[in-house]
């Protein structure tokens, strides 16, 4: 097992993230449960949305983006903020600031 695995599978353990639908099934099976003895129903529905990457009709990988912000963080992210700046949906300013950050590096 590489390290980075058993870094993964420590935080899995440790309730830091879930498993994607193919790694709950891979554990179900060598625990010799069922993903209900391990995970309730609402934790279940979160791991259909867990992807590693997805593949668009364009033929482009899509992640999913994951962040950690503290209390203000969350505050300045509140959707009735970014509607005061313009934007629509969250995914909407972090689109906007991927591209914009992808001009400033063609730019360097």
């Amino acid at each position: 097992m590489l390290k980075q695995d058993k870094y993964y599978i420590s935080k899995i353990a440790n309730y830091k993230c879930l498993p994607t639908p193919e790694q709950a099934s891979k554990i179900c099976l060598m625990l010799e449960c069922n993903i209900l003895d391990i995970y309730n129903k609402q934790e279940i529905d979160l791991l259909k949305g867990v992807r590693k990457a997805s593949r668009n009709t364009d033929d482009e990988l899509y992640y999913r983006l994951s962040v950690r912000l503290n209390k203000s963080g969350c505050n300045c992210l509140k959707l009735e903020n970014l509607k005061k700046l313009g934007y629509k949906t969250i995914k909407q300013w972090v689109l906007e600031c991927m591209e914009d950050l992808k001009r400033r590096l063609k730019e360097i």
